[in-house]
């Protein structure tokens, strides 16, 4: 039982290093580099901030985007706007260095695109993550995990 009691303790610890190590990854890259989004070994994240994708992609979802150069009709990408925002929208048309595309809840096309201006594609979406990432990122809470990890580990000590 003892042998149990410390790989649940371990087990949890890894996960907990490996979740604060990517946030404060994406603090250093975006906050603190000024870099526009985190590559993690060629992925990135964002949470959803409006309804253009409504149906297939709602407010505060996580996309998970694959950092890639190749695209075809249906894909769903992230690219860079002339204003300097992120947007997620369904690919309708592909022609070589052209791409056209449209949120899936708008009335019409978004305005040409560049492959350059293409981020990636979307490879998983997370539903209403991105409110347990507010939830679970702010002080009172980081608070409360760390005085619990410290309890759990004197309690799982003994």
């Amino acid at each position: 039982m003892k042998y149990i009691k410390k790989a649940i303790l371990c087990c949890f610890y890894i996960f907990v290093v490996c979740l604060v190590s990517l946030c404060l990854y994406t603090f250093l890259m975006v906050d603190v580099c000024g870099k526009k989004y985190a590559n993690i070994f060629g992925y990135t994240y964002f949470v959803v901030s409006s309804g253009s994708m409504s149906g297939s992609i709602e407010v505060n979802d996580i996309v998970i985007i694959k950092i890639d150069s190749e695209y075809k009709k249906n894909d769903i990408i992230t690219f860079l706007d002339k204003d300097g925002n992120f947007i997620t929208h369904r690919v309708i048309e592909a022609n070589g260095n052209k791409i056209i595309t449209k949120g899936d809840s708008n009335n019409s096309e978004d305005k040409i695109i560049e492959k350059e201006d293409v981020l990636g594609k979307i490879v998983k979406i997370f539903p209403n993550f991105g409110k347990w990432k507010k939830i679970f990122l702010s002080p009172a809470v980081l608070i409360a995990i760390f005085s619990t990890l410290t309890i759990f580990s004197f309690v799982f000590s003994y």
